[in-house]
């Protein structure tokens, strides 16, 4: 017998029959299982497969079933899980002339390769006396229908050791589970002039086993991963090491197939560098970017053809729908990317009768030798000059030498508050729509904030807008923001714009925007702008127009950003089960035809389910659990039911619900009665047809209040 049901030519069907289209209407969805006992009751009593799981099902079960028999087992997860299906020792992805990556492997009719999310098996501890000494102790075993060996669908056991040093010819499975954790990700593009019909572009030596674990022996943590084991050393030394190298290359050259995979030489790319943004975790309902950042380290501007995508994914990484793409052409700026501050004074009335000055002040403090491209201030005035009495002055204040500065110079910014938790926007907007001529002194609008900005994600925006005339503004009209903290994380801009429609040729005084910035902006990856726009006469202004911006940090890391934004909208109705994101980056340079390209998973994050009930609790007396969570979701969940189990506590129970509607707060109440004393454990599950994987745990000690 086995545990998964997927041989058709055996007398005994197995347990668990797997399934991964989303399709679960028949049976029971594999999120919504709490446990393998209800799974094995309900296979012993009918004799038939149970309905339906994935690979923590038929992890969870082959665990307990081994227990039972007395054979040490743990559950071993894999995070970005290679599926390496033509033996290759890698996982490829090919890439058509245009950059489209197919779907299909050209190479191999036996079906393509695929890296799973995650993807969980067992370890079970036995002696290997087949093998030489030194192999036995933890074995990997898959009871995940994947790949066939030797007729079936199994794999292994694989002695951990053979894993660990590429010892791929002792049985069984070794390459297959080697590939799992330690493959190298090769792509490969169109080319007519090769003889394989393909070169490769680009291979990446990290993606895949990104970490190993299994659960610590003893911990529970209901609400966090302190109960989490990193295993990942029993598997591969470390990544990147000599030693791991080694031990991949050992495999190589027991396999055939694979020494030709590895042979093959990559395009040398050396001219310009490429990331892709790691995400790890979004909300769902929020907003995320595809950000990839660009260096170019030649003295050419290079043009550069690049591709940028999102795309849902069930677990095992087959692409479910394309969310978002984008395509384009842009150009790099040598030594550099093409990082832009704008500053700007535009002014469109005439100053032939300004007696004093018009001055622009850029003060910066920081190691700019390293801004590969341009700081730029600009002075616009379409008025006559000739009769102004003074100067007009465009000041440039450096603390450093810029010997390495290869183009120019643009403009940025200052606060002090707290704003670490602002994920959109500040707006501080005064909109006035009479008329201001009789303002007897100023109209200010201050923005002060003190704190750390490093989590402000889109921008901080201070307007002034007046509709009205200000012609008989006595002194001054000034606009400023001022900031203090980090804002090395900002990754769009902060804007400050004084905007006048009325008539300023009779201001006392002047005019200022300050905008003072102290922080660190060298992670700033897009843009900061200040801007003074007067429509106005500004012939008869006594004094002086200001714009001051006062700059500290280290601006040397400044970087281009090529970046796609997906919004809720773009991909709430393409989400699959367990919400898995891909995103997907490909980029050419036009004229070398030097190809990079990149890929990283994350998880849109749903609401845990809540469960509320008390820590102290007498054996064998009816108490009360509580389970709450929101709907997420804009649309109505159908076929709701709930699960939950505990070891000692209570048997699996399952609980259908109403239907519940969009946003709404859901609370379910329901009566058990613990069953043994100890401390114990309460898992319980959320599904419907609409959104499933909704989980929540608790601790809870049973004590026996009979017991002197």
């Amino acid at each position: 017998m086995q545990v998964n049901s997927n041989d058709e030519d055996v007398s005994v069907a197995g347990v668990i029959h797997g399934r991964w289209d989303g399709d679960y209407k028949d049976g029971t969805a594999p999120a919504a299982w709490t446990g393998s006992v209800a799974i094995l009751e309900e296979y012993l009593t009918t004799g038939k497969e149970v309905k339906y799981g994935q690979c923590w099902v038929f992890a969870g079960v082959v665990t307990t079933v081994c227990r039972a028999l007395g054979i040490p087992s743990r559950v071993v997860s894999n995070l970005v899980s290679a599926h390496d299906a033509n033996s290759s020792l890698t996982v490829d992805r090919y890439y058509d002339l245009n950059n489209e990556e197919l779907d299909y492997d050209p190479t191999n009719w036996e079906g393509e390769d695929s890296i799973w999310n995650y993807h969980v098996w067992n370890d079970v501890w036995m002696a290997r006396p087949d093998l030489p000494l030194g192999y036995g102790g933890w074995q990997a075993i898959d009871a995940t229908p994947q790949e066939t060996s030797l007729g079936f669908f199994q794999c292994g056991p694989a002695s951990l050791e053979a894993i660990k040093c590429g010892a791929v010819g002792f049985s069984y499975d070794v390459p297959f589970l080697l590939a799992s954790v330690n493959a190298d990700l090769f792509r490969w593009k169109e080319d007519p002039e090769s003889d394989r019909g393909y070169t490769k572009i680009s291979s990446n030596k990290y993606h895949i086993g990104r970490v190993i674990f299994t659960k610590a022996p003893w911990l529970f943590d209901p609400n966090g991963d302190k109960d989490r084991e990193d295993i990942t050393n029993q598997y591969k030394a470390e990544e990147g090491s000599a030693t791991e190298r080694l031990a991949l290359m050992n495999a190589v050259r027991g396999v055939e197939r694979a020494k030709r995979f590895y042979e093959l030489p990559s395009i040398s790319r050396e001219e310009l560098e490429f990331e892709l943004v790691d995400l790890d975790k979004v909300n769902i309902g929020e907003s995320f970017n595809v950000v990839v950042n660009i260096n170019n380290k030649s003295n050419s501007v290079k043009t550069v053809k690049a591709i940028l995508s999102a795309a849902s994914v069930y677990y095992t990484g087959i692409k479910a729908h394309l969310i978002k793409k984008a395509s384009g052409d842009f150009q790099v700026q040598p030594k550099s990317s093409s990082y832009f501050n704008y500053y700007g004074l535009q002014v469109t009335g005439d100053l032939s009768k300004v007696i004093n000055s018009i001055t622009v002040v850029l003060q910066v403090t920081g190691d700019l030798s390293k801004l590969v491209t341009s700081i730029t201030v600009v002075l616009q005035v379409t008025g006559e000059l000739s009769k102004v009495v003074t100067s007009i002055k465009v000041v440039l204040q450096l603390t450093i030498d810029l010997p390495k500065l290869v183009t120019s110079i643009t403009v940025v910014l200052p606060v002090t508050g707290d704003l670490s938790k602002v994920v959109t926007s500040i707006a501080v907007i005064l909109q006035v729509t009479g008329d201001l001529s009789k303002v007897g002194t100023s109209i200010t609008v201050v923005l002060q904030v003190t704190g750390d900005l490093s989590k402000v994600i889109t921008l901080v925006t201070v307007v002034l807008k007046g509709t009205g005339d200000l012609s008989k503004v006595v002194s001054s009209t000034s606009l400023v923001l001022q900031v203090t903290g980090d804002l090395s994380k900002l990754v769009t801009s902060i804007t400050v714009v004084l905007q006048v429609t009325g008539d300023l040729s009779k201001v006392g005084t002047s005019i200022t925007v300050v905008l003072q910035v102290t922080g660190d902006l060298s992670k700033l990856v897009t843009s900061t702008s200040l801007v003074l726009q007067v429509t106005g006469d500004l012939s008869k202004l006594v004094t002086s127009i200001t714009v001051v911006l006062q700059v500290t940090g280290d601006l040397s890391k400044v970087e281009e950003l090529l970046k796609l934004t997906v919004k809720p909208e773009d991909y709430l109705d393409k989400l699959v089960e367990y919400c898995n994101m891909k995103i997907y980056a490909l980029a050419t340079v036009t004229d070398t035809n030097e190809t990079w390209g990149e890929e990283d998973d994350f998880q849109i994050i749903k609401p845990k389910l809540d469960i509320k009930v008390s820590e102290s609790l007498p054996v064998n007396q009816p108490t009360v659990v509580k389970f709450s969570f929101t709907n997420p979701l804009k649309i109505t969940l159908t076929k709701c039911q709930f699960k939950y189990e505990g070891p000692g506590v209570t048997k699996n129970k399952t609980i259908p619900y109403r239907d519940i509607r969009a946003g709404e707060l859901v609370v379910l109440e329901h009566r058990f009665t613990p069953m043994r004393a100890g401390a114990q454990k309460l898992i319980a599950t959320f599904s419907s047809t609409e959104l499933l994987d909704i989980t929540g745990a608790a601790s809870i000690d049973v004590y026996d209040d009979t017991e002197e």
